[in-house]
């Protein structure tokens, strides 16, 4: 059963993941965050491409107001998970991290970081992990969330 908690335009890659999941016989819940209704993309292809969808807003005005880590937290106290991946703002990625990690989840988190050169000349995009820096544009951007130091994202 896998987990996946998407804010703003974080969601488009694990739609993507969520058909390739679902296509190997993985049970996907998704969380959709947003900041309000209308920057919501596609609903038929997230409702359609998931086990159990949760809309959540900002404001309100989609699905449950609030952020994309309390329905997290509401999440991991009704269902077991087996992993999660979590891909937005690194904020949200932040918190998501810590509540998955208290929880004793594996989880990887997909980097939205700006990547000067992309082929890992610059190291414009390096970011700090357990093992050192790693390039996100070469090494990633796709990491193992509990290796991340996020003190300093």
């Amino acid at each position: 059963h896998a987990l996946l908690v998407g804010g703003g335009v974080g969601n488009a890659p694990l739609h993507y993941l969520a058909k390739r999941l679902r296509a190997r016989g993985v049970t996907v819940s998704f969380i959709y965050a947003a900041r309000s209704a209308d920057l919501i993309y596609c609903h038929d292809n997230f409702t359609c491409g998931t086990d159990s969808l949760c809309y959540v807003t900002d404001d309100g005005s989609c699905g449950e107001k609030g952020y994309a880590v309390e329905a997290l937290t509401r999440a991991l106290g009704k269902s077991n998970f087996d992993r999660a991946y979590v891909c937005g703002p690194t904020v949200m990625m932040k918190s998501c991290s810590q509540e998955l990690g208290a929880a004793g989840i594996p989880f990887q988190v997909s980097l939205e970081n700006y990547f000067g050169c992309g082929i890992g000349i610059c190291s414009g995009c390096s970011v700090d992990t357990v093992r050192g820096k790693k390039r996100a544009c070469v090494e990633g951007p796709v990491f193992d969330g509990s290796d991340l130091v996020w003190e300093k994202l």
